[in-house]
């Protein structure tokens, strides 16, 4: 949670996380399948009970100062940044692994009266295709990664937005997608002159881990911008140079959760 609420003292407009299902059918708030690499726990998170995972200390492998921080439960985040931050709340679990996400999810935002002030994003696009028909007038996202899926994407008329690999943006893409009426939201941009590459192509909304470095570029865009041109280099970056799409580059869309 103290993510979080470092968001919001921040003054960030939107905050993105992950859930998972519990062993009970409960929703937690953590991006890992497995709970080795951010947590003292063992083995797959949908094998533990959200009492399970919250006596977990999951803030060590961050730094000492987080020690004890716990696993939130979906309602504790939600119960937090209501009336704060839009919350991007993102589907982590298979469609096939978790049928029933869809449903849960809908009735923790309707026992929140949250239903139209989140973004619900999924990697599959068959729990979008459940949340449309569960919650028509939800605003829903979808993972992509490459310009052809985007924009293959573009034709879901259920869908809302793009939540696409921020090394595989292009003006082409973008225009498309605002085209279809789709925003989109870039991910994970943490350098400066990645972010401002960004903005230089018209994105409005971009995820990073790193929301203070992100409004000190955006006032450095807006500055020059009304100074002089901006030289930014707004090629599709796979125009510029061979990427390897590897593990640490997609840490926070592992191709795994594909």
């Amino acid at each position: 949670m103290a993510a979080f609420r470092g968001a919001i003292d921040c003054d960030a407009e939107f905050v993105e996380m992950d859930i998972r299902e519990t062993k009970e059918g409960e929703l937690a708030v953590i991006h890992d399948s497995k709970l080795e690499r951010t947590s003292n726990g063992i083995g797959e998170v949908k094998k533990y009970t959200l009492k399970e995972l919250q006596s977990l200390d999951a803030g060590s492998w961050f730094d000492a100062s987080f020690a004890g921080e716990p696993i939130p439960s979906l309602d504790q985040f939600l119960e937090l940044v209501k009336g704060k931050i839009v919350p991007m709340i993102e589907i982590k679990d298979r469609y096939g692994k978790a049928p029933s996400l869809a449903a849960l999810l809908v009735n923790k935002l309707k026992n929140h009266g949250m239903l139209d002030q989140v973004i619900v994003i999924a990697t599959d696009k068959a729990h979008t295709l459940e949340l449309a028909k569960l919650a028509p007038n939800l605003v829903l996202s979808i993972v992509s990664f490459t310009g052809f899926q985007g924009r293959s994407l573009l034709k879901q008329k259920h869908l809302n937005g793009l939540d696409h690999y921020w090394k595989t943006l292009s003006p082409k893409l973008i225009q498309d997608a605002w085209n279809a009426g789709f925003f989109i939201t870039p991910w994970t941009i943490n350098k400066r002159s990645d972010m401002l590459r960004c903005l230089a192509l018209g994105i409005e909304c971009i995820i990073t881990d790193s929301p203070r470095a992100l409004r000190d570029a955006i006032e450095e865009y807006e500055v020059q911008r009304v100074s002089m041109p901006l030289e930014i280099d707004t090629r599709n970056v796979s125009e510029v140079e061979l990427e390897i799409l590897n593990e640490e580059e997609l840490d926070s869309h592992s191709l795994e959760d594909w």
